[in-house]
């Protein structure tokens, strides 16, 4: 690895004249409680067109204060108020807007597939860039190439970046089959902060778990009718990770095996995966789901594979002949996936709270 890390030296020195900048909030004068300043920014991370009216009837906040917030937030120029009028609205008002051109960066550590995500601030537009863990290499030198190689690829895709919010595995995750005797990410926790540090200026701004991750979108208003649900989370990349998150609360997450151990074709990267092959095999997959945890909803996601309607279907009907009591199955098509979307989510929130927290007194 020496003659990389020498040519890497010159190509780390060429990232440090970046297209890519830190987005720097202007001060406001206003001052807000600390308990306040929780409740507003959770209000408005978790809302989809957040109006006044909506984040005091939340946060149980004077629409006065609400107002004061959101007049700091808008002096940040994060976001912006746009004054339309909703089919739930009696009248015309002010929403709260997020600005489409800076972006949030997600980086997702927990499987040996690396992924570097730059998510705009409205959620609707993302870019990712994926590394694969080389055995043959150290678990720094693998981490040190996903950074360097990551930083380049997204610099190219965005022009500002409002905060890093780092992905883990949970404490409460288990292998059933291994799938990296080197893969080790939390005893190398210090070095990738170094990493961050070293090629974006700074440090994440948070860190949570995929089950954290995929419980905060669940909660949010992209989910809504879910939130009283007890939902089977399936996430189908090179690896498969699940979780259950009951009445909007994270339960557990699993780490049930890698897709080499779907059947040979099973899925079809760029293009519809093969109905019967991936079928059958999430069939067992949320049938022995079903027997432990008994969810109501299954959500099923990927970001490399595509799943068309009869899949789903064909997925439905093989449940509903299993069991007495089967789940809804629900195949998520949204861009980027779901659990990258709620980490995205609790980094608005924590954005939002310094944001109001900080002043120019």
């Amino acid at each position: 690895m020496a003659a990389y890390r020498k040519a890497q030296t010159k190509n780390v020195a060429k990232l440090r004249v970046s297209v890519m900048f830190r987005f720097s909030p202007n001060q406001h004068h206003y001052r807000f409680k600390k308990e306040n300043i929780e409740k507003i920014a959770s209000a408005i991370s978790q809302s989809t067109f957040p109006s006044h009216r909506l984040i005091s009837t939340q946060t149980g906040l004077s629409l006065t204060t609400v107002g004061n917030a959101v007049k700091a937030l808008r002096e940040t120029g994060i976001m912006y108020e746009n004054f339309t009028t909703l089919p739930d609205e009696q009248k015309t008002c002010g929403h709260l807007l997020f600005h489409e051109d800076i972006h949030h960066i997600v980086i997702d550590i927990t499987t040996p597939e690396f992924s570097m995500w730059t998510v705009n601030s409205k959620l609707s537009d993302s870019s990712v860039f994926r590394y694969i863990y080389n055995p043959n290499f150290s678990e720094k030198d693998n981490l040190r190439i996903f950074f360097e190689r990551g930083r380049a690829h997204l610099e190219t895709r965005v022009r500002y970046f409002c905060g890093i919010v780092l992905i883990t595995a949970d404490g409460s995750m288990f292998t059933k089959e291994r799938v990296s005797d080197l893969y080790r990410p939390d005893e190398y926790r210090p070095f990738i902060s170094d990493c961050i540090k070293t090629d974006f200026s700074q440090n994440a701004d948070c860190v949570v778990t995929f089950g954290k991750a995929s419980e905060y979108f669940i909660l949010s208003d992209n989910c809504r009718k879910y939130r009283n649900h007890r939902i089977y989370y399936i996430f189908i990349g090179k690896n498969i990770i699940s979780c259950c998150v009951d009445n909007g609360r994270h339960i557990f997450t699993c780490f049930p095996h890698d897709t080499t151990s779907f059947n040979n074709d099973a899925f079809g990267h760029g293009e519809s995966a093969d109905i019967r092959s991936v079928t059958d095999n999430l069939t067992s997959l949320i049938d022995h789901a079903d027997t432990v945890i008994a969810p109501d909803t299954v959500f099923i996601d990927s970001d490399q594979f595509v799943f068309d309607s009869a899949m789903g279907k064909q997925l439905q009907k093989n449940i509903d002949r299993i069991n007495n009591r089967a789940p809804r199955i629900i195949i998520y098509r949204g861009k980027p996936p779901l659990f990258i979307k709620g980490a995205s989510l609790l980094l608005r929130k924590k954005l939002i709270e310094n944001f109001l927290a900080s002043s120019s007194d």
